[in-house]
């Protein structure tokens, strides 16, 4: 899957595999919408580059096969132990609660810290950008 085509820019029509989505820095992740249960959850990014800048959304079971990790049968919104994160679509940590949606949200934290990574590799070695 990871160098499938996933995902085509709204605006500027550039096809992005999983591996573009969760590596390249130009692709900035705006945070996760929670759905309730275990549908409908998306993470949200904004596609900046020069010739771009449009947000867009994906489904975080498109990432499925990067999550190392159980899915939880349920979510524990509003439970006890529950931070609420998901609620907050610019809340960018993660979650250690035994909910459906944490492994997406420790996998939404590897994609910023992938994103750091990858960043500061191209201003180290300009010649090698994603």
């Amino acid at each position: 899957m990871s160098n499938e085509f996933i995902k085509e820019c709204n605006l500027c029509k550039m096809k992005l595999t999983a591996q573009d989505i969760i590596h390249d820095p130009d692709i900035q992740i705006i945070g996760m919408l929670y759905g309730r249960e275990e549908v409908n959850s998306f993470y949200c990014f904004q596609h900046n580059t020069p010739e771009c800048g449009t947000s867009f959304i994906m489904d975080v079971k498109l990432f499925d096969d990067f999550i190392q990790e159980k899915l939880p049968q349920k979510s524990e919104y509003e439970e006890h132990g529950c931070g609420s994160r998901c609620i907050h679509v610019e809340q960018l940590t993660g979650c250690e609660s035994e909910c459906y949606h944490a492994p997406y949200r420790r996998f939404l934290v590897y994609m910023i810290e992938q994103k750091k990574k990858s960043r500061a590799s191209v201003q180290t070695n300009p010649e090698t950008a994603v």
